[in-house]
């Protein structure tokens, strides 16, 4: 998130969807797709702030990112009242966004799916960075796709 810059933003086609280089990740560089919403809320946030394409559109240490998760979750632990949420890390949010790409991915009959999650996330195309991915990012099969799936059973 931290070496992410507006020019790291590049078009996959002409249909307005979009991909983000990630160029020096924890495991390397790599792309991912992002939302045409967020594109346009970096583009607009570069533009308000008179942002070079060089610069980084979260200029924060990773200690004031850690801050920020801690905050956001004594805020919802407090609104929830739910003291669960005193434990969520940043780690925590990358296993959240694995399983929750992998699953809906697989649902929609995607055949790559474990591929393009695996590229997508920086884990190592190799016979241990599946395995580390599997059992150490794959978490239960997410609500939302089990509601989906349960349509197509007719258990509604």
């Amino acid at each position: 998130v931290r070496n992410v810059e507006p020019r790291h933003f590049k078009p996959i086609d002409d249909q307005g969807k979009w991909r983000l280089e990630i160029p020096d990740g924890k495991t390397g560089g790599r792309d991912t797709p992002v939302s045409k919403s967020l594109r346009e809320r970096v583009k607009y946030l570069k533009s308000a702030a008179r942002m070079r394409t060089d610069e980084s559109v979260i200029d924060v240490s990773t200690r004031s990112l850690r801050d920020w998760v801690v905050d956001a979750r004594e805020q919802l632990a407090d609104d929830l009242d739910d003291d669960r949420w005193h434990d969520l890390g940043m780690h925590d949010l990358r296993r959240t966004w694995a399983t929750d790409t992998f699953y809906s991915l697989a649902f929609e009959g995607v055949p790559i799916a474990e591929e393009l999650t695996m590229a997508w996330g920086g884990w190592a195309m190799t016979d241990s960075g599946r395995e580390t991915f599997r059992r150490n990012y794959l978490g239960p099969v997410p609500d939302h796709v089990t509601s989906r799936a349960m349509a197509h059973l007719l258990l509604e």
